[in-house]
C-alpha cells in the first residue's frame, strides 16, 4: 500500500467567515471545489456562508469573491457592488467552468444553488440568474451540475429527480432522462432517484450518478452531440 500525506492547506478547526491566511481562514459547510487547470487557484463553494471563496495556492491566502453570512439572496448584480447594484447568493452547491463560449478560457462559473444555475464572471464581477423552465411546483434545486466540451450543462434536479440539459447560449432545457420519483413510486436500479453527485467521463461519453436514495453509483451514456465542441 502506498503511503499517502494528508495535510491542511486552508480552514481552522472552528467554523465560521474569515479570510486570510491557510489555517487563519474560515468556512463554514464547503460542499464544492474546483480547480484551475494551472492548479494555482481553487474556488469553493462554501454553502454555510452563501458565498464563492477563492484559495490561491501560491499565496496560500483566502478570500471571498462573492457573497457572505449576512448576503444570502437570489437578486443579480455584482460583487461588493461594484460596476451596479450588489448582488446576493443563497446556498451554493457546485461549481463548474463556463465552457460555452471558449472551453480553454477559465473566466466565468456556473454555480449550482439551492433553487437556481447562477453565473459569476471574474473580472467583472457580475452575477446573473440562467434561464430555467421550473417544474409545475414551482421549485427547481439544481444540486449538481457538470459541464460538457460542447460547452452545455448536464443537471441533475432534486425535485424532478430527473436529469437535463442546458444550454447556457440559448437558455434551451430538455429533459435527458426522466425521474422515477416524481410521482412518489419506488426507483428501481435502472432508474433515477435522488442524485447527489453527477461526474461526465469525456472519454467514455458517459456520466455516473450517485443515487443517494438506493445507495448506489449508475452509468448512463450520454448523446454525442453532448461531446462536439461548439455545438448548440
Amino acid at each position: 500500500m502506498t503511503t499517502v500525506t494528508v495535510s491542511l492547506v486552508a480552514g481552522s478547526e472552528y467554523q465560521g467567515w474569515e479570510d486570510g491566511l491557510e489555517s487563519d481562514a474560515q468556512f463554514m459547510s464547503v460542499y464544492g471545489l474546483l480547480s484551475s487547470s494551472d492548479g494555482y487557484q481553487l474556488y469553493i463553494a462554501d454553502l454555510g456562508n452563501n458565498a464563492i471563496r477563492l484559495f490561491d495556492t501560491e499565496t496560500r491566502m483566502v478570500s471571498t469573491l462573492v457573497g457572505g453570512p449576512e448576503n444570502a439572496g437570489f437578486d443579480d448584480g455584482f460583487a461588493n457592488g461594484v460596476g451596479g447594484p450588489p448582488c446576493f447568493i443563497a446556498r451554493p452547491e457546485k461549481l463548474v467552468f463556463d465552457r460555452s463560449r471558449d472551453v480553454k478560457v477559465e473566466w466565468a462559473v456556473f454555480i449550482a444553488t439551492v433553487r437556481e444555475i447562477r453565473r459569476f464572471e471574474f473580472h467583472s464581477g457580475e452575477m446573473t440568474t440562467c434561464k430555467w423552465i421550473r417544474d409545475p411546483r414551482g421549485r427547481f434545486s439544481p444540486r449538481r451540475i457538470s459541464s460538457t466540451p460542447s460547452g452545455l450543462l448536464l443537471v441533475s434536479c432534486f425535485h424532478t429527480n430527473a436529469i437535463h440539459v442546458y444550454n447556457p447560449r440559448t437558455g434551451d432545457e430538455t429533459m435527458l432522462i426522466a425521474g422515477k420519483r416524481a410521482n412518489g413510486s419506488r426507483t428501481t436500479p435502472d432508474t433515477l432517484g435522488y442524485e447527489i453527485e453527477l461526474v461526465v467521463v469525456e472519454d467514455e461519453r458517459c456520466a455516473y450518478i450517485n443515487d443517494a436514495s438506493q445507495f448506489r453509483i449508475k452509468h448512463i451514456p450520454l448523446p454525442a452531440h453532448l461531446f462536439v465542441v461548439g455545438d448548440d
